[in-house]
């Protein structure tokens, strides 16, 4: 068979399969809060979902104003853009694999293989977030960028792209400006390549610096516009700078399936749950793709000097530099740094690619083994497989929305009251029946008649800080509460019912 034909078939193979991986329970799971916040500016106008926030450049927003015209308001038709590019990064990683390893097309062929069927991209591919289309174009302007520092080949032996072509630096600055519009981070994408070019390549300098003249006054609109918005705090997450790498690191190697984000509560300490009950699941799914991860590093390390600059600044100066500032403001999230995740990959295949013929065979069939239990996992949840629990889940949303409507209350009380964005989605109850109070954070207790009246209450509380224990204190102190649950996947969802302890006037 001749090879282009190969090509097409294997390629085809692959990307079929990383489509039915994420289209597959599409919309199984509920929306959680920043989806179902994603969800509330699309339904808006076009103007109004473009500048929505400040927090969040624009593009994805816009990409899935028109999705929800075009396939409708369906949680699954909200997550069909992220699908779509996650399939159409195993295509673009394989590119990328095989120009900055061009001596190994095993290693490009891993690669897309991994990024096909990582957990963890497969998560982002059913969340209806702008971090799969980040990492698309990541991948896609490091493409373009390699060809016009003429790093690597996408075909074999030496590249036969002239180096600095204007159409390759175009397309780059072009693919620069729209990762820009979907993601702040990718900032630090651009600055691993500013560290590529001037170590490795210079060619066409004034062409490079006439080109990052224009996507820097590009992006300067949307930038004058956000900082005047005064939101750009929001990106700041709690947590240890420290202990968020291994754990960005452990999202790459095995998703959420089976090291599930759970909220913080009583009895549910995320740390202590990885360790007690899913620790030997962890390490036997991590443990091989760890060891390739480092042998791949090393190799890098010894045999390709450009490339090793740009996965250094791609995955190591990030991180350093997050962790740097951490003291004053926490940006480090495995989320925001996904854009690092297919560079881990194809890390891992590099390290596979390099073994003896029998010990890749040995390795490919433990490491598929761990990553098709992984995907098992974040299918079959929540259930139990081979007496292992499987927790995986979104928000639930749908669930904490039946129990409060199974509770038959007077009123219900979401705390922080930007909830209403997830929980109305799926309340099924008219507000002129049972009224739903939205309490802002920190505001005073100063509650409507009917709500103070009523005789049953339910409170929601999630994403909850002082000022929303506040409110459950107060009605801890007030009335009596007669029921609560706890729906603990990802950030977590508490639900109080409270009765007045004397008939209402």
């Amino acid at each position: 068979m001749p090879r282009r034909i190969w090509f097409l078939v294997a390629m085809t193979a692959l990307v079929a399969l990383a489509a039915g991986l994420r289209f597959y329970k599409l919309g199984a799971q509920p929306l959680w809060l920043d989806e179902a916040t994603t969800a509330d500016y699309a339904a808006k106008s076009l103007l109004s979902a473009t500048f929505a926030e400040g927090t969040h450049p624009p593009l994805f927003y816009v990409i899935e104003y028109f999705a929800v015209r075009w396939l409708g308001p369906s949680d699954a038709a909200l997550r069909v853009p992220s699908a779509l590019f996650g399939l159409l990064m195993v295509p673009a990683a394989w590119a990328v694999a095989r120009r900055l390893v061009p001596q190994s097309r095993a290693t490009a062929w891993a690669t897309a293989a991994l990024v096909a069927t990582s957990p963890f991209l497969l998560y982002l591919s059913q969340d209806a977030r702008s971090y799969p289309l980040l990492i698309l174009l990541a991948l896609l302007s490091t493409v373009y960028f390699l060809r016009f520092c003429g790093i690597g080949d996408s075909g074999e032996g030496e590249s036969t792209v002239p180096r600095g072509r204007a159409a390759d630096l175009l397309l780059y600055a072009a693919l620069s400006v729209l990762m820009l519009y979907t993601h702040y981070y990718a900032v630090w994408v651009l600055l691993a390549r500013e560290a590529v070019y001037w170590r490795h390549a210079r060619v066409q300098q004034k062409a490079w610096l006439l080109a990052r003249f224009n996507v820097a006054l590009a992006f300067l609109p949307w930038v004058v516009w956000a900082a005047g918005q005064a939101k750009l705090d929001a990106i700041a997450w709690a947590g240890s700078a420290l202990v968020r790498i291994p754990y960005a690191l452990l999202r790459d190697l095995v998703g959420y399936s089976i090291a599930p984000h759970a909220a913080p509560g009583p009895g549910n300490d995320t740390l202590e749950i990885v360790v007690r009950e899913e620790g030997l699941a962890v390490a036997l799914v991590a443990g091989p793709l760890l060891w390739l991860l480092l042998r791949g590093a090393w190799r890098v390390r010894n045999e390709r000097p450009a490339t090793c600059t740009l996965l250094l600044a791609l995955l190591v100066a990030p991180l350093v530099i997050m962790v740097a500032v951490s003291p004053w403001v926490k940006l480090l999230h495995e989320r925001a740094v996904s854009f690092q995740t297919p560079f881990v990959l194809l890390l891992i295949a590099y390290g596979w690619a390099t073994l003896r013929p029998r010990a890749r065979v040995v390795s490919a069939i433990v490491c598929s083994a761990g990553i098709a239990f992984s995907l098992v996992a974040y299918y079959a949840a929540p259930g139990e497989l081979l007496g292992y629990r499987l927790r995986y889940g979104k928000e639930e949303w749908r669930a904490a929305a039946a129990y409060v409507e199974e509770s038959k209350p007077d009123a219900v009380i979401l705390a922080p009251g930007y909830l209403h964005l997830s929980f109305l989605r799926y309340w099924r109850v008219s507000a002129d029946a049972v009224p739903v109070l939205q309490v802002a954070r920190g505001a005073e207790l100063n509650w409507p008649w009917r709500v103070h009246a009523s005789r049953r209450i339910a409170l929601v509380l999630s994403h909850a800080g002082p000022a929303e224990e506040r409110v459950r204190e107060h009605l801890d102190a007030t009335r009596q509460r007669v029921a609560e649950i706890n729906f603990p996947a990802q950030n977590g969802i508490r639900v109080y019912v409270y009765e007045s302890r004397t008939p209402p006037d």
